[in-house]
């Protein structure tokens, strides 16, 4: 059952339903309405043109504020697209200390970030943001109500858990409604956060549409939650993977924006193998399309993680978790012989 509590300003819209949190966060929608004063090139509008609409009437008179002009100056940083952004603004809302590389990434101090802090906290004042947020109260329930309604059955959280062994309480899903740079999966202090964009279609005439695609919102949940456990898990054998021939992931480096991380190609080889699992279990549609689109993007180890993944299934009484079987994984990736010519 869901239950519904709205605060004041600095508090998130959060409607609880199971062991996740999902939630409308005041400060990533403040950060929505900058990016679009802010004309920012990589926030396309998607299904949420008539949302759009709404934040441009209300703010478009605060395009000259102290946060907008600052956050257009740290977008122009290569650095301090996407994720980081995201990252900033639930760092804020939280008052978590940022990290070292996020503020590396921002080009900020610890004394501008707590500036930029206030830059913020002086636009939700003197743009009457609270009005506007809770102006949109029934729409933002509403469309929660709607994606827990959609996901509920496949539940790929869970999935996720019982395949891992491992588990977390501290889940949160953040439906952004004027962020449209990506989906992302962020970590703060054990607090784990999917935070999802529009969809670029809808199964409503001009409406914004979160789950659309199905198979595609749920393996999406399943991948930035994933991240949280497997990244530091893989960390750990750093010195094995870096022992790896670099061929190995050439179409990968060629095809993502990776630069040359094997470990990153590693994690998202592992979670993508995970989410074709996940897909042949609840839509096997979508299996075959969705894990060759993977392979055809340079994830070629897919197939066989998914046999080194039975191999685990199998013995669940020896690995209780992927922990204890993480190290026959990265060996595996190691003796991989099958290199795909680039």
């Amino acid at each position: 059952d869901a239950s519904f509590e709205i605060l004041d300003m600095f508090k998130e819209f959060i409607v609880k339903s199971g062991n996740i949190n999902f939630c409308v966060n005041p400060f990533l929608e403040c950060l929505g309405v900058a990016f679009l004063l802010s004309d920012f090139s990589l926030n396309k509008p998607r299904t949420n043109l008539r949302y759009i609409e709404k934040c441009k009437n209300f703010f478009n008179k605060y395009n000259e504020h102290n946060f907008v002009v600052k956050i257009k100056k740290l977008i122009e940083k290569p650095s301090f697209k996407y994720d980081a952004p995201v990252e900033m603004a639930l760092a804020m809302f939280h008052k978590k200390r940022p990290s070292k590389t996020l503020l590396e990434r921002a080009g900020l101090n610890l004394k501008e970030y707590k500036e930029l802090y206030n830059d913020l906290t002086s636009f939700i004042n003197e743009t009457n943001f609270n009005a506007f947020f809770f102006e949109n109260k029934l729409y933002y329930t509403a469309k929660i109500e709607e994606f827990i309604k959609d996901i509920n059955e496949y539940s790929p959280h869970n999935y996720l858990f019982n395949f891992l062994g491992l588990k977390s309480k501290n889940l949160n899903i953040v439906l952004m409604f004027s962020v449209t740079t990506s989906n992302y999966g962020i970590s703060l202090n054990k607090n784990l956060y999917c935070c999802v964009r529009p969809y670029k279609e809808s199964r409503y005439s001009g409406e914004i549409d979160f789950c659309y695609d199905l198979p595609y919102m749920t393996t999406l949940i399943l991948h930035e939650f994933a991240h949280s456990f497997i990244n530091p898990i893989t960390d750990r054998y750093e010195n094995i993977v870096n022992s790896i021939d670099d061929k190995l992931f050439s179409l990968a480096f060629q095809n993502n924006p990776y630069g040359e991380s094997k470990v990153t190609v590693i994690n998202e080889s592992i979670i993508r193998a995970i989410e074709c699992r996940y897909l042949k279990d609840n839509f096997p549609s979508s299996y075959n399309e969705i894990k060759n689109d993977y392979i055809n993007d340079g994830f070629i180890l897919i197939p066989k993680l998914e046999e080194v993944f039975e191999k685990y299934s199998n013995n669940r009484k020896k690995y209780k978790n992927i922990k204890k079987f993480y190290v026959e994984i990265i060996n595996e990736i190691k003796q991989y012989n099958n290199v795909k010519e680039v």
